[in-house]
């Protein structure tokens, strides 16, 4: 077994993008060198290389290789008067399989091209088609390969230039003179060096970067862009799309950044993009990684190439790209300043692989009708809409719970009922979510999702063809359906999240929407006597709502909640000891069903008096609708006190009273109604208990 040697690269690191590319460039040559190299990223991301060991060191191999094998020829007829007279297309079908890379890498053919537009889409990680403005990359990079060839007679010194630059050291003065290009080319790779809190334009712009290049980074840097080859044959078919897009380039957009990066969080614009760099932890062989890296496109549910850096991170996050082998993504913006020909990078953080079931929904519910959404909102929406969109925006793309996104859908689409015409309205569709959500939303194992869960779907609407539609959903999210669910300006959900009393606002736009109805269904998704408990002591009122919002948007049926261990088992003492007393035991059990066949709408009716009186803290009034009930049912009740206070939150007993209870927990409450009975000894149940 062949004994291996392990290489920790600092100056190879993936959070400057010329660092990235270096690396790049790095196996591309040790490859034509003919080094067996296998390459991994460590945590910190610095490349690590695992070589067989032998006499001669990587540095060694590559300053006494040939230079036409090890740097073959970049040649960019586009841009100069070489190719005049001739197409993209034309000069990339005679070019030969060598340059066939590079030609891949700086552009694509437009294979329908359009009157007086450019005959080819330009890869914005080489600026116009291989330069950055005045600065060519042909010609620096045949300075680069000129210096190297002519100090190939002093291969010493070429191997100790490289391994400096490639661990990250200062190299002599004597080989900055020997080996240095003037050039400034790769200032767009170099900048983003100092873009934390408080950076400004000219932290990043490459105006402030050194002439002088080191020859070896010149070269390395310019192999490393060859592994992102735009076309994955010689003759695309025609109207083939994704045959010729970039790997791994995506439309910039501002999401999931840290906060403190002003200069980060600026605003897009539409020459804006995105590399997303690969990182991988296990080791790989140089030819499966740039055979990955040409032909990946990272890919949104519907097979499409994700459009931006937000179906990245939810398509990085759903897939976790485990098929490619590549579990890190570096993001790389690429800016225009306000000349377009020039081009900055500005590292924006890291795309980690989670394979999450969140993730997996929104890539498969939510990404189409985000983009429908976009298109309806147009180049210049409101502020609010702008807010509300980049609220969403940030749930999907930093993976957050199901009930953070569901809530954060709502209030877009709420946003967007507001400032649409009628038109525009009428031809949205509207994500379709499906149980599935709900079972997502469940696992958090929050009483505030089961309690909005539960009030969303105490009661449903019947639509049409066997299809319905919780209670709430039309007034809490500004929605109505017409054979469709559409946006309705006269919702009021932002109005009830914002309040300063959101609990009791909720109640209210429940309790009048319930006066408004007058065909519903009872199928309850019961919820668990200890949530109520955590309602009426103080759960958070914000967190209760945002969950009925975002239950109240599922569509379907959705499944009756789950019984937690031991709630089947409750009693009477148990009861007392969570602080339930005898009148709250009272009005809770009279909103529960009468009989089996009793109609919701009789049911519904009952509900809204008792918390009608709840929010009117009229004890009496509550204390006699709720007695009433439970005498037609015959059920023996002890004698409550007409007087006294309520809860201290009655708007929470007032929600409460609008739920369904497990139907296991109703056994408990009868019995702590039931007058108490004297047994041996003289002592009362109640006493004894």
């Amino acid at each position: 077994m062949v004994e291996a040697e392990h290489k920790r690269l600092r100056g190879c690191r993936a959070d400057t993008l010329d660092g990235y590319l270096r690396a790049l460039g790095l196996l591309v040559l040790a490859d034509r060198a003919g080094v067996a190299v296998r390459s991994s990223w460590n945590e910190s991301g610095v490349l690590e290389l695992h070589l067989p060991k032998s006499e001669r060191s990587l540095f060694a191999a590559l300053a006494e290789t040939d230079i036409d094998r090890l740097l073959p020829e970049v040649r960019t007829p586009w841009r100069g008067k070489e190719g005049r007279g001739s197409s993209f297309a034309e000069l990339r079908n005679n070019a030969s399989d060598e340059a066939l890379a590079w030609f891949d890498a700086c552009a694509v053919p437009l294979l329908q091209r359009q009157a007086d537009r450019s005959d080819k889409r330009n890869n914005p990680l080489l600026g116009q088609g291989g330069g950055f403005g005045r600065s060519e990359l042909q010609a620096a990079y045949e300075d680069a390969r000129e210096l190297l060839e002519k100090a190939s007679t002093r291969r010493t010194v070429l191997a100790t230039a490289l391994e400096d630059l490639l661990a990250g050291r200062e190299p002599a003065k004597e080989t900055v003179k020997q080996l240095s290009v003037r050039s400034k080319v790769l200032g767009a790779y170099q900048s983003g060096r100092a873009t934390g809190p408080g950076a400004t334009r000219a932290d990043g712009d490459p105006s402030g970067q050194q002439a002088w290049t080191n020859a070896w980074d010149l070269v390395l840097v310019v192999a490393g862009t060859r592994c992102f080859t735009g076309s994955l044959s010689r003759r695309p078919a025609p109207g083939a799309a994704l045959q010729t897009t970039f790997p791994l380039l995506v439309r910039s957009r501002a999401i999931g950044l840290d906060t403190g990066n002003a200069y980060s969080l600026r605003e897009e614009d539409d020459n804006a993009y995105e590399l997303l760099a690969p990182l991988w932890s296990a080791a790989a062989r140089t030819d499966v990684v740039v055979h990955r890296l040409r032909t990946l496109r990272v890919r949104v549910a519907s097979g499409a190439p994700a459009r931006d850096a937000l179906e990245a991170a939810v398509a990085q996050a759903a897939t976790a790209a485990g098929a490619a082998g590549f579990d890190r993504l570096e993001r790389f913006a690429l800016f225009a300043p306000s000349d377009p020909r020039y081009r900055f990078a500005l590292h924006r953080g890291r795309l980690t692989a989670r394979s999450s079931e969140v993730a997996i929904a929104a890539g498969r519910d939510l990404l189409a009708p985000r983009r429908r959404m976009e298109a309806a909102a147009g180049d210049r929406p409101p502020e609010g809409v702008r807010r509300a969109r980049s609220a969403f925006d940030e749930a999907l793309a930093r993976n957050e719970p199901a009930t953070t996104t569901l809530l954060a859908l709502t209030r877009y689409e709420h946003a967007l009922a507001q400032s649409l015409d009628e038109s525009r309205r009428e031809r949205l569709r509207l994500a379709w979510l499906d149980r599935r959500w709900d079972a997502l939303a469940g696992r958090q194992r929050e009483a505030g999702w089961r309690i909005g869960r539960g009030l969303a779907w105490a009661f449903q609407v019947p639509l049409h063809a066997n299809r319905s539609a919780g209670w709430l959903r039309g007034p809490l999210l500004g929605q109505r359906f017409d054979g469709a669910w559409r946006l309705d300006p006269s919702g009021r959900a932002v109005d009830v999240i914002a309040s300063a009393t959101p609990l009791d606002a909720l109640v209210r736009e429940a309790i009048a929407e319930g006066r408004r109805l007058h065909d519903v269904v009872a199928a309850p998704a019961p919820v668990l006597l200890g949530d109520i408990v955590a309602l009426l002591s103080g759960a958070d009122d914000r967190e209760v709502v945002s969950a009925t919002l975002g239950a109240a948007r599922l569509d379907g049926v959705v499944p009756s909640n789950r019984t937690q261990p031991g709630e089947d088992a409750i009693t009477r003492a148990d009861i007392g000891r969570w602080g339930i007393d005898r009148f709250t035991a009272v009005v809770m059990l009279a909103a529960q069903s009468e009989s089996a066949g009793e109609p919701a709408g009789q049911l519904l009716a009952r509900r809204l008096d008792l918390a009608s009186f709840a929010l009117a803290r009229d004890r009496a009034q509550l204390l006699r609708t709720a007695m009433a009930s439970l005498w037609r049912r015959a059920l023996p009740v002890a004698a409550v006190a007409p007087t006294g206070s309520l809860p201290a939150r009655p708007e929470a007993l007032a929600l409460a009273l609008l739920l369904t209870i497990d139907p296991r927990v109703v056994h408990a409450l009868q019995d702590r109604v039931a007058p108490p009975t004297t047994e041996r000894g003289g002592q009362s149940r109640d006493e004894r208990q």
